[in-house]
């Protein structure tokens, strides 16, 4: 065996969203036996750097299902797909009709992101933000400001299921899309 790809939520993580200790041990066998292992998920990396520091994971990772790639040792992000304007304008509307609020995440330049959103609507989408290390990582801004030249790596959204659901319809025609929806929390319920 020369490499491992974990993904994170039900697989490399417990139900707490961590590292178990038996999992870490794991790890560092690994590194031991020189196997080499990374991580591909569906989450962001600001979401998922605090979890792996400390877990010798030096390899490329794939973030946001391979939109985003990250390249630990050069401290940089690559990206092989990012949305149109039109894409994002069907994505925001939709998202607008279901009172679902979209938060939009772009790679600058300097290599740093920001998310823009429209004004948040309730206490869940403020715990989304804290959660996924928004407030500490990234810088947020008013969708408004949100430049037309933007690189937007992907937009996230939390919501009711059948919210959700009435979003992901209303952009399926997008021939580019790859939209998803699962449970926001592993184990817990908001």
């Amino acid at each position: 065996m020369e490499l491992i790809v974990f993904d994170l939520d039900g697989t490399l993580l417990n139900q707490e969203s961590e590292i178990s200790d038996y999992t870490s041990e794991t790890l560092k066998l690994l590194a031991e036996k020189e196997i080499a292992y990374t991580v591909a998920t569906g989450r962001t990396l600001h979401s998922a750097r605090a979890i792996l520091e400390g877990h010798r994971f030096l390899l490329p990772q794939a973030y946001k299902n391979g939109v985003m790639i990250w390249h630990p040792e050069q401290s940089r992000f690559s990206s092989g797909a990012l949305l149109t304007p039109d894409e994002l304008d069907h994505i925001v509307t939709a998202c607008i009709r279901q009172s679902v609020t979209p938060f939009v995440f772009t790679l600058e330049e300097d290599q740093q992101h920001i998310v823009y959103h429209p004004p948040l609507q309730s206490g869940v989408e403020e715990r989304l933000i804290s959660s996924l290390g928004i407030e500490a990582d990234v810088s947020t801004r008013p969708l408004t400001e949100l430049p037309d030249d933007a690189a937007i790596t992907h937009v996230n959204a939390i919501s009711r299921s059948d919210a959700i659901q009435a979003v992901l319809n209303s952009v399926q025609d997008e021939p580019h899309l790859v939209a998803y929806s699962g449970t926001a929390w592993e184990g817990r319920q908001w």
